[in-house]
């Protein structure tokens, strides 16, 4: 039944499911029927509320609604398509709204007045479908050129920021070699005081090598950081070596610790896996942001009664890290945007650049990141990474 030309202009981009809110049919076929015989994959709803717990459960590409028996049909499609422009996945399917002749008519990307034949039922599907094509097409225009300009601004703040932390980091250096020389004294003057006053020098000596070499880490991501940005418009080469996953992981969990405690208890489990060839800085931010999200997934406050595990293990060639948190998971419907830049589930409290960045990384060590999440029951992404197989199992040295 469908026109040639706007078949052919949808069959790439429509996978072909369409959400029916539909009162309990009296006679004659119902639109389910008519749908399902064109094609379509029909998820039948009777009532609003049903079609908001299906559409969170499951998301659809074109949502059909239609009054009949609606006693304040106008209202009630106001606030159906209210609801919808509310959430950030929901707000993005067209729906077409159906009205007896006569009714007000606001609401609905295409509106379709009954009696009207099967063909125009499906045509007036195809044209909303055609309008959030034509919104999708310049969402994504617009997303290219925020990204581009980010690329700008990163490499601007990039030049900007280098001479500092050149600075700090060689200040570090000069730290470094003078707690050498601090050791060594320390160790001298221990040969002669007290056990108290030894233990007291060399836990504060430990305290300040911990702070020298956390201080350089923490630099060493800033750096790191700042090319992200530049690394979402365009592809950069990295020098990758033997990376040891769980050493990357540890240091990301010290930088994280402020950031985590708050919000869940953090325990880890680590198998046995092999070395990877990588970026460790990039892999670094990597983990790094995976850890923050998850705490930022769960409301801060309870912290023993959340939490957040962090699993190694290896399946053949594939080193495997899972991060997994009690938060407040996500719905199908997110899950299908989470990776899109800008996109976030946060508010006014994330940039939406952290995941799209984390997938960034992934690529560009040839693995793969993966999500599994469901509303109220938390959410585990899986980083898998190839296993540089030297010998079994094998460690660069710390």
């Amino acid at each position: 039944m469908r026109s040639a030309n706007t078949a052919l202009a949808l069959q790439t981009s429509v996978p072909q499911r369409v959400l029916l809110v539909e009162p309990e049919c009296e006679g004659g076929p119902s639109l389910s029927c008519v749908l399902s015989i064109d094609g379509y994959v029909v998820d039948p709803c009777s009532t609003i509320t049903d079609a908001i717990r299906s559409l969170n459960e499951r998301p659809a590409d074109v949502i059909v609604l239609d009054t009949k028996g609606v006693k304040d049909p106008a209202r009630e499609v106001a606030a159906f398509a209210s609801r919808l422009r509310t959430d950030p996945v929901l707000g993005r399917i067209p729906f077409v709204a159906i009205y007896d002749p006569g009714k007000t008519r606001p609401g609905g990307d295409v509106v379709l007045i009954r009696p009207f034949s099967a063909g125009e039922l499906l045509v007036a599907i195809e044209r909303a479908l055609l309008r959030a094509e034509r919104r999708a097409l310049a969402d994504r225009f617009e997303q290219t050129e925020r990204l581009a300009m980010l690329g700008t601004i990163a490499a601007s703040i990039g030049h900007e920021v280098n001479n500092p932390l050149a600075f700090a980091m060689g200040n570090f250096d000069i730290a470094e070699e003078s707690l050498e020389t601090l050791r060594a004294d320390v160790e001298a003057a221990c040969a002669s005081a007290s056990d108290e006053v030894k233990g007291r020098l060399l836990r504060s000596l430990e305290t300040l090598v911990v702070c020298v070499e956390e201080g350089r880490s923490g630099l060493s991501r800033v750096r790191t950081m700042i090319a992200d940005l530049a690394a979402l418009t365009r592809r950069r080469s990295a020098e990758h070596r033997l990376v040891d996953v769980r050493r990357v992981l540890e240091s990301s969990l010290r930088i994280a610790k402020g950031q985590l405690a708050d919000h869940a208890i953090v325990t880890c489990e680590y198998g046995e896996t092999s070395c990877i060839m990588g970026d460790e800085a990039r892999l670094g931010q990597l983990f790094l942001n995976l850890l923050v999200n998850a705490a930022q997934a769960i409301p801060a406050g309870n912290a023993a009664s959340n939490s957040i595990h962090v699993v190694t293990y290896q399946e053949d060639a594939t080193v495997v890290v899972d991060v997994e948190d009690t938060g407040g998971g996500m719905s199908k419907t997110q899950l299908s945007r989470i990776f899109e830049p800008f996109f976030t589930t946060k508010a006014d409290r994330g940039t939406g650049l952290g995941l799209p960045i984390c997938r960034t990384i992934v690529d560009e060590h040839g693995g793969e990141l993966d999500v599994q999440s469901e509303l109220g029951r938390g959410s585990r992404f899986s980083v898998r990474l190839p296993a540089a197989f030297l010998d079994s199992f094998d460690r660069p040295a710390s």
